[in-house]
């Protein structure tokens, strides 16, 4: 019962933070920070855990304690939760034998790239050439707008600086976020 009421308190948290995000998101005047890679994608992993236990997904996570990023932490978090639940949504609708999303952290020259690879078969090209476009939605009416990676993809762009792109892999999709490493 504890450990629901912190989940829940913690859910909460997030969702309040969530539209400070979508408030400030325009704005010019919000300050950076430094943060642990680690701990962000730790707590992005966390407010998502619910779903993935109930559907027995596992989740792998693979950073350095030592990655530190001088960026927007929520607005990083906001789109790796939105990226996590669609890898979710996918392993689900796709009954995937022993359901796997990995999320890794690397450094290549002065960037971050933060892997998130799901086993769920990938994506036909079609549907990839369009998931980031506003509205673009697989999911019934009820349960998407088509508007997650449309804004996960504004946020790491406009916002982080970065770049976000989607490939397939061997057994399912990859997400890739490129952030500069960037640390004041």
């Amino acid at each position: 019962m504890e450990e629901r009421l912190l989940e829940i308190e913690s859910l909460t948290k997030y969702l309040s933070n969530t539209i400070d995000d979508f408030k400030d998101f325009f704005s010019d005047d919000k300050d950076k920070k430094t943060f642990s890679l680690k701990s962000m994608i730790e707590k992005s992993v966390y407010i998502v855990k619910g779903g993935f236990t109930k559907h027995e997904i596992e989740i792998e996570v693979d950073v350095h304690n030592d990655f530190m990023c001088h960026s927007y932490e929520n607005e990083l978090q906001q789109v790796l939760v939105v990226i996590l639940n669609n890898a979710k949504d996918a392993l689900v609708n796709r009954n995937s034998y022993q359901a796997l999303i990995s999320v890794t952290v690397r450094i290549e020259g002065e960037f971050y790239i933060i892997e998130l690879c799901d086993n769920a078969g990938g994506i036909s090209k079609e549907i990839r050439d369009k998931i980031f476009e506003p509205y673009f939605t697989t999911k019934h009416k009820s349960q998407g707008t088509g508007l997650g990676l449309y804004m996960a993809k504004k946020i790491i762009g406009e916002s982080l600086g970065g770049e976000l792109s989607v490939s397939n892999r061997e057994f399912g999709t990859c997400f890739e976020i490129k952030i500069k490493v960037g640390v004041e």
